[in-house]
């Protein structure tokens, strides 16, 4: 297996997969964003079913290309931001505390300074993490614009990770209530697919999650606190490995880490090793 030089990590907004287990406490008992948006509008998303997504909705019993699972919150909270936090190893014990310096030093530190690896933010990142310890980003707006700029950066000769959040699927429409816009924006980004795995090269690895639910088939508007999907591809990784559910979503960034081989404390266990062929 070639070592991993780049790590893109794309956060599907408001895609969740299913109530988590303190969902009671949120008042989100049996909200289910991708269950529900699939049941009612059966979606053309061949490409996320083959990476993993119908085996995590069990909508499908064919052995993925890509390695699933499902990962539950520790933070309290089901906002964004401490969504995205808690994916690059940020654990909040409350709800909303500042962090006016982005992502963990630790973190940016290693990468720059010990790696030379760069840290590219996509849309709406460099707000999440206050402008703060990104080497590059672009703060495109709207799904399509991410993805363009993604595949941009995808061209280039770059080492490190990319940070993507969609947030249309979200903002747009689960915010809305509109699960054929739903629907319609998971096919889209679907369509995307084959291009983004094109471009990973062979040192390259796909992460694909969410941050929080945002079910547009429940009553109200607000986010919803569930589980949310987690996708890996990456030629010469291992396929179809179940990866379970994880207990926090700290676990994705502590797995990037491990693939560049940095020594680190965030917080999180490390599915690399279940991913390494």
């Amino acid at each position: 297996m070639k070592k991993i030089r780049r790590a893109v990590t794309v956060v599907l907004d408001g895609c969740g997969v299913g109530s988590a287990p303190d969902a009671s406490k949120y008042g989100d008992v049996g909200s289910n964003t991708l269950k529900h948006v699939w049941d009612l509008k059966h979606p053309d998303i061949p490409n996320l079913i083959e990476l993993g997504l119908g085996r995590i909705l069990g909508i499908d019993d064919e052995e993925p290309v890509g390695c699933f699972g499902r990962m539950t919150e520790k933070s309290a909270g089901k906002d964004t931001t401490t969504g995205h936090w808690e994916i690059a190893g940020l654990t909040l014990k409350k709800p909303f505390p500042t962090y006016p310096n982005g992502f963990p030093e630790e973190l940016i530190r290693k990468f720059e300074e010990e790696t030379g690896l760069g840290v590219i933010g996509v849309g709406k990142i460099e707000d999440i993490f206050n402008h703060r310890g990104l080497t590059q980003s672009d703060h495109a707006a709207g799904n399509d614009a991410c993805i363009a700029s993604m595949l941009n950066f995808m061209k280039k000769d770059w080492r490190g990770l990319m940070f993507v959040n969609l947030v249309d699927t979200d903002a747009l429409y689960g915010h809305r209530n509109d699960v054929d816009g739903f629907a319609e924006c998971l096919e889209a980004f679907d369509s995307y697919i084959p291009e983004i795995l094109g471009r990973l090269g062979d040192d390259g690895m796909l992460l694909l999650t969410a941050d929080h639910g945002c079910d547009p088939t429940y009553p109200g508007t607000d986010h919803t606190r569930e589980q949310v999907p987690l996708m890996v591809y990456g030629l010469g990784l291992n396929e179809g490995v179940d990866l379970g559910t994880r207990e926090t979503f700290a676990d994705l960034g502590k797995t990037v880490l491990d693939a560049f081989d940095i020594e680190n404390d965030l917080d999180g266990t490390s599915f690399f090793p279940l991913l390494r062929g």
